[in-house]
């Protein structure tokens, strides 16, 4: 492969006013581990729960539980963040369904933080279903390891930008993010820089953070991340970087 291939990826970002760009360093985004679990028990009649073994009073102790991984066995200077985003379970407010089933994700930095993680849910899993007397299948989906990237080719991108935007624009940014991002995978393989375009506009109430339902931006944001992109693909052309 030659050394002088390198990428350059982004994002829109309301943490940024509109016209700013940040400039990435080290690590940018966490490591991104979904996972689904099903709940099954014993259905029956609401108003009988002593004949049934109930998955979404398991489930409601299992969701709580699970957010002490976080407060209680994660050393707190570690990023960790565990959410469940999606619940499904019953069709009836008097039927005690059969299953539930969660899906949700584990975000971290290190590898030995998703370890403890996974470890400690497999605990807690394990204690849900010996107290409910229930059945539980686990199981992972997609994962995307954190993005790193090359911090010589993010100083040259920051320097550039600064010529075409203006120092009052740039904005480095050294702290991680705890949302994930596939362009990961690129990064691990050759140097890479990542930008973010701010998109936050308070007179025009562009406001909202990414994944709220009422996030939405100003398509101007779109030429303006088009002509950065393009000058500094240019500038990288034609220049003598070979940084590492």
């Amino acid at each position: 492969m030659t050394p002088r291939l390198k990428f350059l990826g982004c994002h829109i970002h309301p943490s940024l006013t509109f016209g700013a760009v940040g400039v990435c360093y080290g690590t940018v985004t966490a490591g991104n581990y979904e996972f689904e679990i099903t709940l099954k028990g014993v259905g029956g009649h609401a108003a009988r729960p002593h004949e049934c073994r109930d998955p979404v009073a398991a489930a409601g102790h299992l969701i709580v539980a699970i957010q002490t991984i976080v407060s209680r066995r994660a050393d707190p200077l570690e990023p960790l963040v565990i959410s469940i985003g999606e619940i499904h379970g019953g069709s009836s407010s008097n039927v005690i369904p059969e299953k539930v089933v969660l899906r949700g994700i584990i975000r971290y930095v290190t590898e030995q933080t998703k370890d403890l993680a996974l470890s400690a849910l497999k605990e807690v899993l394990a204690g849900i279903q010996s107290c409910f007397g229930i059945d539980l299948e686990f199981r992972t989906g997609e994962e995307d390891p954190p993005m790193r990237v090359n911090n010589n080719l993010v100083s040259y991108i920051e320097k550039a930008s600064v010529e075409l935007l203006g120092a009052e624009k740039v904005r480095p940014i050294t702290q991680p993010s705890m949302g994930a991002e596939d362009f990961a995978f690129y990064t691990g393989l050759i140097p890479c820089a990542y930008l973010r375009f701010g998109c936050f506009d308070r007179q025009k109430s562009y406001t909202y953070d990414l994944h709220n339902p009422h996030f939405d931006f100003d398509e101007a944001i779109l030429a303006l991340g088009t002509e950065t992109l393009t000058f500094l693909i240019l500038k990288l052309l034609t220049s003598n970087w070979h940084g590492n």
